[in-house]
């Protein structure tokens, strides 16, 4: 009997452990269904949300609005360098865009490891840079600079403090992209010719074939058009740049008849040169004198401009500053000549410390206290003629701008706020600037003031204070446990 009883404790024993190891088992397996059934619900209905406080990373309505209309694949390339200060807040953005439409295809290419591929880019978008955004779509593309997504204050560099970030763009500008590539047909903007304008396919530091690349890069499409014939319908925007020859009547009249039909023209003359356009810039409020305005400067011609106003041409340029060269004083006309419904704004104005030369001849030019005007002065003009009062019909303002200078956008010197200034301007001219409702993304920086007492009190707390206090619990329990 004693047996029986060992024998059946010992089966009971052991059905009681395979019990036990089958639960075990089971409780595994189930464990493992429940983390692949969790998965495959979140990649079949994938739920995002923002935590931060300023809710850096979440993407506006505006921009969810557009990347509802991609209907066919995109393909994001992010030549940018890994050690670049940008790179997490690119990537964080792009994988937000990516998880909001899973026809955008983002893939990252580091110009300082994948050189070859790098280059191969460079040459085939005409990317002037590294650390750049490609979008392309449909054969079409756009190209993104990454060094322009954040503003920074550089204020506490003077103090001998690290810049600080204002805020970030990265949005505003990729989902622009998005919308200049989702339009059926490019933007045409038609450069004059015939007049001894500039040529967008003159390679040489003169010539003006990087600012054809730069409205490529921007998804616009540029064509030449000679200077008489009527503008085309097709045509978004007509640019005059820097004629040097005077416009014949019959070139003159072709212009107005554009802009009396609503056209956007952006005209950019260049010193000493006579356009025979002065009477249609007066019929249109502005006024361009024959004086050049100078400032100091190493050679007496380069001209920093860093005073723009706060209009939707120039709203990108704050904390920027472009370079003209002896450009020519562009001002609106005083307040009573202006004709009906005209809004005229001064979109860039030299500093204090510049002057209005009055004398061509003299080289370089010099201050003098009696002749020359002192700054600031207007070098450029926007102007934007709307529809007449009580005529309700949904028609597109007429807009124009004139800019005192030509050679700022030349091969040589079209770079950084050169190069943001001309697209800022041009985009108003064509509407491009509806993507103003996307607001930059405000960095949350927290901060604190501490005098250097008590910096060392929380130094001291910090390294001794916490460990001393963590030291001193091990110690207390181990004590209790020897009693």
């Amino acid at each position: 009997m004693a047996d029986k009883a060992a024998m059946r404790s010992v089966w009971k024993r052991r059905a009681w452990r395979t019990a036990a190891t089958v639960s075990l088992w089971l409780s595994v397996a189930l464990a493992i269904a429940l983390v692949v059934l969790a998965n495959a619900l979140a990649a079949r209905f994938p739920i995002r949300h923002d935590f931060s406080r300023a809710r850096f990373f979440a993407l506006s309505e505006k921009s969810r609005a557009i990347l509802e209309q991609v209907k066919q694949p995109v393909t994001v390339t992010a030549v940018v360098e890994t050690d670049f200060e940008l790179y997490q807040d690119i990537r964080g953005l792009l994988r937000e865009y990516a998880a909001a439409n899973p026809r955008l295809a983002v893939r990252f290419v580091d110009p300082a490891r994948d050189i070859g591929e790098a280059r191969s880019l460079a040459r085939r978008y005409g990317l002037a840079e590294a650390n750049c955004l490609v979008l392309e779509m449909g054969g079409r593309f756009a190209v993104v600079e990454a060094r322009k997504m954040m503003e920074f204050n550089y204020w506490p560099v003077v103090e001998g403090r690290s810049k600080t970030r204002v805020a970030f763009r990265g949005e505003q500008m990729v989902s622009t992209a998005l919308g200049g590539l989702l339009q059926p047909m490019p933007p045409v903007v038609a450069f004059l010719t015939g007049e001894g304008e500039g040529d967008i396919e003159n390679f040489s530091p003169s010539g003006y074939s990087r600012l054809g690349m730069a409205l490529r890069r921007d998804a616009l499409r540029a064509v030449k058009l000679p200077s008489g014939e009527a503008v085309p319908d097709a045509c978004s925007a007509v640019v005059v740049l820097g004629p040097t020859r005077p416009f014949s009547p019959h070139a003159l009249a072709a212009l107005r008849a554009y802009l009396d039909r609503g056209g956007r023209v952006l005209f950019l003359v260049q010193k000493g040169r006579g356009t025979g356009l002065e009477p249609l810039f007066e019929d249109w409020g502005v006024r361009v004198s024959n004086n050049s305005v100078a400032g100091p400067a190493l050679t007496g011609r380069e001209l920093l401009v860093s005073d723009f106003a706060d209009h939707p041409a120039t709203r990108g340029l704050r904390n920027m500053a472009c370079s003209f060269y002896s450009p020519r004083e562009v001002r609106p006309l005083p307040e009573g000549s202006l004709a009906d419904r005209l809004r005229v704004t001064s979109i860039a104005l030299s500093a204090a410390n510049s002057w209005i030369e009055t004398n061509p001849a003299e080289d370089p030019p010099r201050f003098n206290v009696k002749d020359d005007p002192p700054g600031p002065a207007s070098l450029a003009v926007a102007v934007e003629r709307g529809v007449p009062a009580g005529l309700k019909v949904s028609l597109s303002p007429t807009r124009l701008a004139v800019v005192g200078d030509a050679d700022f956008v030349s091969n040589g010197a079209l770079a950084g706020g050169n190069e943001d200034f001309f697209m800022g301007v041009l985009n108003w001219l064509l509407e491009r600037d509806h993507l103003a409702a996307v607001s930059p993304r405000l960095p949350d920086e927290i901060s604190m003031d501490l005098d250097p007492e008590q910096r060392r009190k929380l130094f001291l707390w910090v390294v001794a204070g916490l460990p001393g206090a963590a030291l001193l619990l091990a110690l207390l329990v181990a004590i209790l446990r020897r009693r």
